[in-house]
């Protein structure tokens, strides 16, 4: 594993270069190997544009973009991604999913088919591996996509709101399935969200997008795991308080930027 993270110097997004508004503006981050970031605001402020970027599906119009030390020129088998949309491919069986990956690239038979059993294994899904998408629950499909993903091995995990159209019960379990599976590996995740209770859930820090930039960088560094008693802490309101604050949102706000 690469311990050079992720590295951002004054990368800036124009989609239309008629049009003078960027879509990121002159952002400079750095995101150390294995660390956990959450990207929290509100819609339209750059969350998607940055994590797309990163994950090479969009190319910066100025600045430099590295991941692992190597620059990014495009999608990369060191990075893997994970959107909110329903990423299963409905034709293949659960196992034949999570070997998709593998296949791609060359794995022998016999070895993807290992490690494929190891990851549904990891995700809880061990009997379900002969079962069709259809069979499954939303929350058991994300976690297809999620042993589909792991399996690959990415130094880099970009999640675009994964978890955004499950329930509540079924969010929370995921947490801990994504949780478990990032302490084993070591990997690094950019997880985009727009719950900031999620954010507080999952990151070691906290990025604030707002047009096109960084409005702030939190640290969060409550206790793991955090369970209800961490996150009604007065560590975890004053972190609640000030992305309320930068976002310029009611402090009675449930859910976090809309």
């Amino acid at each position: 594993m690469s311990m050079d993270g992720i590295n951002l110097d004054g990368v800036s997004v124009r989609y239309d270069p008629n049009v003078d508004e960027l879509a990121l503006n002159d952002i400079t981050l750095r995101i150390p190997a294995g660390q956990f970031v959450c990207i929290v605001g509100k819609s339209g402020g750059g969350k998607s544009t940055l994590v797309r970027t990163l994950a090479g599906l969009v190319k910066p119009s100025q600045g430099s973009l590295t991941v692992g030390g190597k620059a990014v020129e495009g999608p990369g088998e060191d990075r893997g991604m994970v959107f909110q949309e329903d990423t299963v491919f409905p034709w293949l069986r659960v196992q034949d999913n999570v070997e998709f990956g593998l296949r791609a690239r060359s794995m022998p038979k016999q070895e993807r088919s290992r490690k494929a059993q190891e990851w549904l294994a990891a995700v809880g899904l061990a009997d379900a591996a002969g079962k069709w998408p259809r069979e499954l629950s939303g929350g058991m499909r994300k976690r297809v996509a999620l042993a589909t993903v792991f399996a690959t091995e990415p130094e880099t995990l970009i999640m675009d709101e994964p978890f955004g159209a499950l329930d509540f019960v079924t969010r929370s379990v995921l947490h801990s399935v994504l949780l478990d599976l990032w302490r084993q590996t070591e990997t690094t995740i950019v997880f985009v969200t727009h719950d900031i209770e999620e954010a507080l859930v999952l990151g070691d820090r906290i990025l604030i997008v707002s047009d096109g930039g960084i409005l702030a960088d939190l640290d969060c560094p409550l206790p793991r795991p955090r369970l209800e008693d961490e996150r009604s802490s007065p560590e975890a309101l004053a972190i609640t308080r000030e992305i309320v604050r930068r976002l310029g949102l009611s402090a009675g706000t449930p859910e976090g930027p809309a």
